[in-house]
């Protein structure tokens, strides 16, 4: 084979090979540069995935929060809840078959106030409110109650519980505290 042959054949075959070269490595760049951008947005799915996660759990605990403090809302009252008091006590005292013929309600906030010793009532957050009422009915009835009224969602807490017995029953006069928001105190 001569030379001009030769390059016939060779010059094309190089010229082919040279432009496989360039656009492999052209398109290897952009290829790569691509890959790179498609591996920063994964991550950044990725990330954006656990924050909803995050968000998610975060929304179910202060969900969760929300009845708690509706539950804490009702267990220490305010100033406008006394009639409540009473309802929720007549209502105890329904379930088991008793009567409260009195209840009375003294705010032992209000008394201290008016006597300038109310830091020595309450924390400043709560402040206590004294309950007193008499209820009568069977021993395993005034048992019930006096059990339902500890375990009740509004805070009973009983100080004093004198029992006397009739031919009808029991007889309780129990003097309980309860709590109300020392704002509504206060005002």
């Amino acid at each position: 084979m001569n030379s001009k042959n030769l390059m016939k054949f060779v010059l094309p075959i190089v010229l082919i090979l040279l432009f496989l070269a360039v656009s492999y490595f052209y398109t290897f760049a952009q290829l790569s540069s691509k890959y790179s951008d498609i591996k920063k947005y994964d991550d950044e799915t990725i990330s954006a995935q656990s924050n909803l996660t995050a968000l998610e759990k975060t929304k179910t605990l202060l969900d969760k929060s929300k009845s708690t403090l509706a539950d804490a809302k009702v267990a220490v009252a305010d100033d406008k809840d006394s009639p409540n008091i009473i309802a929720e006590l007549e209502r105890l005292a329904a379930r088991y078959g008793a009567i409260i013929p009195s209840v009375q309600i003294s705010d032992v906030a209000t008394s201290a106030s008016k006597s300038k010793s109310l830091a020595s009532v309450g924390n400043g957050l709560i402040t206590p409110v004294t309950v007193s009422f008499m209820i009568s009915g069977s021993a395993d009835n005034m048992k019930a109650f006096v059990e339902t009224l500890e375990n009740d969602l509004k805070i009973f807490n009983i100080k004093s519980m004198v029992v006397s017995s009739s031919t009808s029953g029991l007889t309780l006069s129990i003097q309980a505290e309860i709590y109300k928001s020392a704002s509504t105190a206060t005002k």
